[in-house]
């Protein structure tokens, strides 16, 4: 909410949030001590607003109303494709599930302790926190033995199958009730406990699809485990994670090859690879360069228009006053030669001095007419 709304008033857009109905009241606050910030700065009375009766009706006629302009939907597949069939701009940002493959040349006490840090933090809502840890063979056994220290609990194989029963319904959906919560928590909802000392939970499986819940991404603090034998395997385990629910979102990886990191980085059907990095913070640009964002693109692989990390550059058009830099070709103008005073122009880089002062006001002056026809 927070995020979303800073981009758009940067870039001089109002927005209207449609929260999920998990989330109105949260939402609904977000948006009222926005509100009040930017009214008290100055800004108009509206330009931040939230809807406070969410229904799928109702969003429809959101992004369908005439003064919506650019849709920035976040969510599920479903509310992806919705947003992208109304006929207007749209960035859609779906599902990340997010593997980290930990190689065997990996440093791996910081491996363990940034994975457990990263899958811990926020309680994993986040949509770049990894999902699920694909170790190495030769290195699993100690990977697994660090993160334990580091606070991962690892259930035991009846602790696993109670927890996919409660964070899954059977129709494979999440349990929103599990959306963001402890793992002291989740383990009360699904019938055993945990130490006050646990800050994930970590449970081995070894397959990826609807018949593993736990190979989905799971909003909240646990983490599947797997081993594969060599980084081919491990590649391969991951595409298979991304296609089952996380194309062109992200992945991280823990290595100190360079090829391996490399072909990491050119086979994976995402646009961010991560490498020896946080997946929380690395991917929304906080331990890393890339844009800091809170909302991920997923590309072209993710049925997205673009795979950037979404900023206020992507929330403002550009128009662009283009002066003649460069002769046209003579053949183009009947093969006569362009006068010499535009050869000379073209060749010193000189055109018509730019005022800065006017264009402000010209601008000025547009967008005030363009206000006062928008007025009842």
């Amino acid at each position: 909410m927070i995020f979303k709304s800073l981009i758009a008033v940067k870039a001089r857009d109002a927005i209207v949030h449609a929260p999920h109905p998990s989330a109105v009241h949260a939402c609904r606050e977000a948006a009222r001590i926005l509100a009040e910030a930017a009214e008290a700065a100055g800004a108009p009375a509206g330009l931040v607003q939230c809807l406070g009766t969410v229904t799928l009706d109702g969003t429809q006629e959101l992004m369908r109303h005439k003064r919506t302009s650019l849709i920035l939907a976040t969510g599920g597949s479903a509310m992806v494709r919705a947003a992208h069939s109304v006929g207007k701009p749209a960035y859609g940002v779906g599902p990340g599930n997010v593997p980290c493959y930990v190689d065997r040349s990996a440093n791996l006490e910081q491996a363990a302790r940034y994975i457990v840090a990263s899958k811990s933090f926020d309680h994993s809502v986040i949509c770049s926190t990894e999902q699920a840890v694909v170790a190495d063979r030769p290195i699993a056994d100690d990977l697994r033995r660090l993160m334990a220290r580091e606070g991962a609990y690892f259930t035991n194989p009846s602790e696993s199958d109670l927890l996919r029963a409660a964070l899954f319904h059977a129709d494979g959906s999440i349990n929103v009730d599990s959306v963001g919560k402890s793992p002291q928590v989740l383990a009360d909802m699904a019938g055993f406990t945990v130490p006050e000392s646990a800050r994930i939970l970590a449970s081995p499986i070894d397959q990826v699809g609807p018949e593993e819940p736990l190979s989905r991404e799971k909003l909240t603090t646990a983490l599947g485990f797997y081993v594969a034998d060599g980084w081919r395997a491990g590649c391969d385990r991951c595409i298979d994670l991304i296609h089952f629910g996380g194309r062109g979102h992200s992945l991280v990886i823990h290595a100190e090859d360079e090829d391996v990191i490399m072909a990491f980085g050119l086979e994976k059907p995402v646009f961010r690879i991560l490498v020896n990095t946080l997946g929380s913070l690395g991917a929304i640009g906080y331990t890393t360069n890339v844009m800091p964002s809170m909302t991920l693109g997923p590309g072209g692989e993710g049925r997205s228009i673009t795979g950037d990390n979404i900023t206020v550059y992507h929330m403002y058009d550009v128009k662009r006053l283009a002066y003649e830099r460069h002769a046209p070709p003579a053949e183009i103008l009947g093969g006569e030669p362009v006068a010499d005073a535009q050869s000379a122009r073209l060749s010193t880089g000189k055109g018509s001095e730019i005022d800065i002062d006017r264009i402000e006001s010209m601008v000025v002056k547009i967008l005030s007419e363009i206000e006062s026809e928008r007025q009842p």
